[in-house]
């Protein structure tokens, strides 16, 4: 969704919402916004911050999925008002229509998707999908992978931000050639910390407050189908459980 969209964006919600219910429904979606825009006087309620907060975080946590949930709403909501409203006041829901209109259409489906499935049959799809992926991370990147490799390091060589990578403690965890790997990635200037804890099953990844479920390691993208796919409902016990285990070891090597 383009910027110019926020101040159609704010005009939009103040017609169709008070301040304390929207507050509510923000809530429902885990998204929270400045103290700052949101005070619970009507009258000191900031619309234009709200709105920009929404276009411009649309990927980060639930920003998306509440920008969805609006603008369904607000579309029925504008519709009855047009079929309920007197001839008088009906003029400034029919203007806001087409705006409605143009604000659904430019919202699109998020550019970091919630979801990720390339066959094992397309080596170089799956290493250019999850370069692509991990690239668009606008804040630190936590990795959690039992196993790792060379190719977890090649996985993440678009990524700008710092990495954290937690991984397992079996004498096959850290491939063979990761070390000297390592060293020369760093060098490169990547701001990469490895961590071991023995109790790691799963994989994930996390960044701009998501999560995701991985289905196989990162060191096996293009050798195997590479699948992720976001954790939304139980995304802060997932994202808690895995900052406990990163906490409760020392740095490697």
């Amino acid at each position: 969704m383009e910027k110019t969209c926020i101040p159609i964006l704010s005009e939009i919600l103040e017609m169709y919402y008070t301040p304390r219910e929207f507050a509510e429904l923000a809530s429902i979606f885990d998204v929270a916004f400045d103290s700052s825009q949101a005070s619970w006087r009507e009258e000191e309620w900031n619309w234009l911050g709200i709105a920009r907060q929404l276009v411009e975080k649309l990927d980060f946590g639930n920003h998306h999925r509440l920008l969805e949930s609006l603008l369904e709403q607000l579309d029925q909501r504008n519709k009855t008002a047009i079929a309920r409203t007197d001839w008088e006041r009906r003029d400034a829901h029919q203007h806001a229509e087409p705006k409605i209109r143009q604000l659904i259409d430019s919202l699109g489906e998020p550019s970091i998707p919630r979801e990720i499935a390339v066959t094992e049959a397309k080596p170089f799809s799956v290493k250019a999908e999850v370069r692509e992926f991990l690239e668009r991370a606008e804040t630190e990147i936590f990795v959690i992978d039992p196993y790792i490799g060379i190719g977890t390091l090649d996985c993440l060589r678009l990524a700008s931000k710092p990495i954290r990578l937690l991984t397992g403690t079996r004498p096959n965890s850290i491939e063979k050639g990761f070390d000297g790997a390592l060293q020369a990635f760093r060098a490169e200037g990547f701001q990469l910390e490895v961590r071991q804890n023995a109790m790691l099953h799963d994989r994930h990844i996390v960044f701009n407050d998501r999560c995701w479920l991985v289905g196989s390691s990162l060191k096996d993208a293009g050798k195997k189908a590479f699948h992720t796919t976001e954790i939304i409902d139980t995304k802060a016990e997932v994202v808690a459980a895995l900052e406990a285990k990163w906490q409760a070891n020392s740095v490697y090597p």
